[in-house]
């Protein structure tokens, strides 16, 4: 067992993650970094068996810090291992699926669109391992994954010419359907980023009266928020498909 003077440090980590998190969730970053700093010293003072179900989620979300805030160069170090540390411990390997998804969308930003669709290919695969442990979180986890595939592919197809572009914009249209499917069967709440992806994609093969409903719906969902994020995806999707920057 966990030994009585160890506890207020795991919780301690434990309470570290939630703040960095709800900051991230917030768009609140004041503090981050050193925040970020404090929570690695918090794990370090941990024992080794301490640290083995945290390790990851401790990683993984010093990562998605640095990936809202733009910074790839000091996010991909934490988001490989998490990756790594998830594909470890059968105990953590549920969270293997989600910690591949940001890595690829880091990779994607970067411009290395192969190497996204690799680790995304190698996260539809994880999601089988959430299944046994919860199958609603498997079926949000393969949300995030195909809207992420949706993304990437779409990215694609602005990086290619000719017969390349609607083939790669028709598969990130099966898969953006896919993920919204999966979201109105789960109950998940509406999303934004989802649908403005959907505009580009429609857009991208011309589709233009089928972006213009999707847009319109898109409106109606904004028009309900208070949210800046949520106008700037409208704003976004009023124009060309680019780096949007957005971590779900």
């Amino acid at each position: 067992g966990v030994r009585a003077g160890r506890v207020p440090r795991a919780v301690g980590v434990i309470l570290g993650i939630v703040e960095l998190t709800g900051r991230i969730n917030r768009d609140d970053f004041t503090r981050g970094a050193s925040l970020a700093d404090a929570l690695q010293r918090r794990l370090a003072g941990l024992g080794r068996f301490e640290q083995a179900p945290l390790r990851g989620m401790v990683l993984g979300t010093i990562g998605r810090f640095w990936l809202h805030r733009h910074r790839l160069d000091r996010a991909l170090p934490f988001l490989r291992g998490a990756v790594r540390h998830h594909a470890g411990p059968k105990e953590v390997r549920h969270e293997l699926a989600r910690s591949r998804t940001y890595l690829a969308n880091a990779l994607r930003r970067q411009g290395r669109l192969a190497a996204s669709l690799a680790e995304l290919d190698r996260a539809l695969l994880d999601v089988r391992a959430c299944e046994g442990i919860s199958p609603s979180y498997a079926r949000t986890t393969s949300m995030f994954v195909r809207y992420e595939r949706a993304r990437t592919l779409l990215a694609t197809a602005c990086a290619v010419r000719g017969a390349r572009v609607g083939a790669a914009a028709r598969r990130a249209k099966a898969e953006a359907l896919e993920a919204e499917r999966i979201r109105t069967a789960t109950g998940w709440q509406p999303h934004s980023g989802l649908l403005r992806t959907l505009v580009w994609i429609h857009r991208t093969l011309g589709e233009d009266e089928e972006a213009a409903r999707m847009f319109e719906r898109l409106e109606r969902q904004v028009g309900r928020s208070k949210m800046p994020a949520e106008r700037r995806i409208l704003a976004e999707a009023r124009g060309e498909p680019r780096e949007d920057g957005e971590v779900f």
